[in-house]
């Protein structure tokens, strides 16, 4: 018998991609949480202001999200993991939970697949999944990464297992193909920052300039961007979003 299954998001900004994000997971959710924080909880404090209001994210949940939509905010979280941990609390009686960064979608199928996994390995506490990374585009992505960050929970199973989902479906990571007004902002308080790669200026010699090799903000020689066809794995609705025909987002 399925039980409960809620999504979350621990969100600070992110409008450009969240309803995209929230709506490749609802229909599986019998609720979705945002848990929104008005201040970085990567542990990496900023004075530069969030580009976008809590007012309109809200508005960008609700809008995809409708009644299933659960909004709870405070004003800072010591760090990430208190962050995310709030989810046990606002939901104890979820069995199922998707892990949705705002930057993320699920492409069709994977929400199922994953979850079909999971009730078939039911001692299994947390699935990790592989990403694909779009650079400035959607055309262009790294794709021989395959650190597998746990995005599915399931609560009964035993604390500490974890899978990495074996399909041929990954997550489709976004979050350096948007604008330049949130890149320059997610640096200031990557959860990565104090790792940052000292051989460059990432911002100015590889994120404004583009470039198309050697781009990871912390790895040298490492994330090699090539030519994709993105509805090979993007959801239909993707091709609604601004930036779907940009060559370069700017």
């Amino acid at each position: 018998m399925n039980g409960k299954t809620v999504g979350y998001c621990c969100l600070l900004y992110g409008l450009n991609t969240l309803p995209y994000a929230i709506r490749s997971v609802i229909d599986f959710c019998d609720e979705f949480w945002v848990i929104h924080s008005f201040t970085p909880s990567h542990g990496h404090a900023s004075d530069a202001i969030p580009p976008d209001h809590p007012a309109d994210l809200y508005e960008a949940a609700k809008a995809v999200a409708g009644d299933k939509l659960r909004w709870y905010s405070q004003p800072t979280y010591a760090h990430e993991g208190i962050q995310r941990d709030m989810i046990y609390q606002l939901a104890p009686g979820a069995q199922y939970i998707y892990v949705v960064d705002a930057d993320e979608i699920w492409p069709n199928g994977l929400a199922g697949d994953v979850k079909a996994a999971a009730m078939q390995e039911p001692e299994v506490y947390e699935w990790g999944i592989s990403l694909i990374h779009h650079w400035r585009s959607f055309y262009r992505a790294v794709t021989d990464d395959y650190a597998a960050p746990t995005r599915f929970i399931h609560t009964n199973g035993t604390t500490g297992l974890k899978r990495v989902f074996q399909g041929e479906k990954r997550l489709i990571h976004l979050g350096y193909a948007q604008s330049s007004k949130y890149v320059d902002y997610k640096v200031t308080c990557h959860g990565h920052k104090g790792e940052w790669r000292h051989d460059v200026n990432w911002l100015r010699d590889k994120w404004h300039a583009n470039a198309q090799l050697d781009v990871h903000p912390v790895n040298l020689d490492y994330w090699n961007p090539v030519d994709i066809d993105p509805w090979a794995h993007m959801p239909a609705f993707m091709r609604e979003h601004v930036y779907a025909s940009e060559v370069i987002i700017p």
